[in-house]
């Protein structure tokens, strides 16, 4: 028994120290990442912070409005009132989008309760 045990230990050492070669061979190969994934780090912080104040990208897209309103440049301001209104639309689409979904998931639980409550309360079934 104790040689089983022996060979247990030494299959185990083996495997600690291989593993400690490939987390290197993996921190190697990986190293070239590391500055596209500080960028990617960077995105998403911004993503969040955008998510957590909706009125900023708001207050941009409004003072650019009027500044290209304020430059005379009619057919940038074309542009941008396209720009805003469409984003307008798809951003009054995504949230009725979202109220509808909640409202069908609601529902589909209530249509699942009352089935899973129509069985319990049916009498059993005499084969």
């Amino acid at each position: 028994m104790s040689a089983r045990l022996d060979d247990i230990r030494w299959r185990r050492t083996q495997l600690v120290a291989r593993a400690a070669v490939q987390r290197g061979e993996v921190t190697v190969a990986v190293q070239c990442l590391a500055e596209p994934l500080r960028m990617v780090d960077t995105a998403v912080a911004c993503l969040r912070y955008l998510k957590a104040h909706p009125l900023v990208p708001i207050a941009a897209l409004v003072s650019m409005s009027m500044a290209f309103m304020l430059s005379r440049n009619y057919s940038i301001f074309r542009l941008l009132q396209r720009v805003l209104f469409r984003s307008f639309a798809l951003w009054r689409t995504y949230r009725s989008l979202g109220v509808w979904i909640a409202r069908g998931r609601a529902v589909w639980l209530r249509i699942g309760t009352t089935w899973q409550n129509s069985r319990r309360n049916s009498p059993p079934s005499t084969r």
